[in-house]
This record gives C-alpha cells, structure tokens and sequence, in this order.
C-alpha cells in the first residue's frame, strides 16, 4: 500500500471515529461538533498536570522570646555526566527550611557563647518528614525534633539537621561556636528585651 493510501485511510478511519464520538459530546455542556469530538478523541488520555505542592516552614524561634537561626537546606547540584553517557538528571530540590537553632539567653547568629553553653534545636514539623535526625558536631545525636543540647568545651562544632521520608532527604548544617567559660558575659536582662 501507498504512503497517499495509508494517509487516506487513516483520514477515513478518523472520519468515521468522530462521527460516532460526536453525539456522545453533543450530549454533554459542549456544542459538539466533529472538531472538537477529533479533538477530545485525541486528547482523553493525556493526564493532567498536578498543581506543586506547598511547603509548610518553621518560623523562627516558635514558642520563644528568643530569635533563633533558621538553618536552610541549599539545593543540591546537577550531576555532570561525561559524553556518551545515559545518565537522567536528579530535579534539583527548593531550599527549605529545616529548622530554627539558638542559644539559651543569646541572640547571636549563629549562636556564641561560653562553656557550658545550652541551644536549642529544633527541626520542621512538615506533615511529609517522617524523620529527623540531629548531628551536634561533639559526638552527641538525636532523633527528637525539639532537642536541648549543651556543650560542655570550648571550640567550633558543627551541628547537622537530616529530615525526610522514605522518598527524600535534605541536610543543612550550622555552626557553634563556644568559647572557655566565662570569656562571654552573659546578657543583661535589658539586652533580652531588646
């Protein structure tokens, strides 16, 4: 058969198709019609689209008098694929944040103090985390989304938030910084109102 035999055909069995179609949409709140029968015909299946989801934040310090540090996840980069390789790109996640960390009678970002030296961390209560976990960066863990901790030497550490589901995770990091005891006078009580 034909390259022209074949178009002629399939021309014709379209033809036919929406003709019977045609009554059928007739029947509903559209003016019927055999275009738009065609049309329907050929676009029934294709989904559609859903609309994006939308993230719920932790605001900073909820629940305090204190302003905490909001810790954000930053997005994670394109993996880069060498010339022949089939490899399918991951979707870059939208920064979120994951939570609110602070110090205890401190307002600095991010928090310094003086040993023993307590903060407060505190992950996202998203309804899609499943799970969190928490890294204080002195050997110390926890899986609790309202956590206390206290640092007990002076030096730098670095705190590390993980939540997610079973599905995806994000990871955002912050730094404390705690100094010998007694190097950081403690706020006085105007400096809190502040």
């Amino acid at each position: 058969m034909s390259g022209k035999m074949r178009i002629w055909s399939l021309l014709i069995c379209i033809a036919m198709v929406a003709l019977l179609v045609a009554p059928v949409a007739a029947e509903g709140e559209s003016s019927g019609g055999i275009l738009e029968a065609i049309i329907d015909f050929f676009t029934w299946w294709i989904p559609e689209s859903e609309p994006a989801g939308t993230v719920t934040t932790l605001s900073e310090g909820e629940g305090t008098e204190i302003p905490g540090t909001n810790i954000t996840a930053a997005p994670t980069t394109e993996p880069t694929t060498t010339p022949g390789e089939n490899v399918t790109p991951t979707p870059t996640p939208t920064p979120r944040t994951l939570g609110t960390v602070y110090a205890v009678n401190y307002k600095t970002s991010p928090p310094y103090g003086s040993a023993p030296f307590m903060v407060r961390f505190t992950a996202v209560n998203d309804t899609d985390v499943e799970y969190t976990h928490w890294q204080f960066g002195d050997g110390f863990s926890s899986t609790e989304r309202d956590h206390w901790h206290t640092y007990e030497a002076a030096g730098t550490y670095t705190a590390t938030l993980t939540v997610g589901n079973s599905t995806w995770n994000q990871t955002a990091e912050i730094l404390i910084e705690v100094e010998p005891p007694g190097v950081v006078p403690l706020p006085t009580d105007e400096e809190m109102m502040v």
